[in-house]
């Protein structure tokens, strides 16, 4: 994700746990500086993540969620921030 320092709201869209995790790892300092930044996912066991598990993994990165919407009939989104 290119200049996400300079932009107030970052959405990233995860299609599994692998995807994820490669996501929160290239992107996650730059996330700091935006306004909101979300992470939709595939919603009804469409996927090996969800919101408790997409929770857990940013916590491991001293990060929580604070949001939870339901994009369409098929994607959900969470909000999260940095703890620090």
């Amino acid at each position: 994700m290119e200049h996400a320092n300079n932009a107030d709201v970052a959405v990233l869209f995860a299609m599994g746990r692998a995807n994820l995790d490669d996501l929160l790892e290239a992107n996650l300092e730059d996330l700091r500086g935006t306004r909101a930044a979300w992470i939709g996912y595939l919603k009804g066991g469409r996927s090996n993540i969800n919101r408790d598990t997409i929770w857990t993994r940013v916590n491991e990165l001293n990060w929580t969620l604070n949001a939870n919407v339901a994009i369409s009939e098929e994607w959900s989104a969470v909000r999260f921030k940095a703890l620090d």
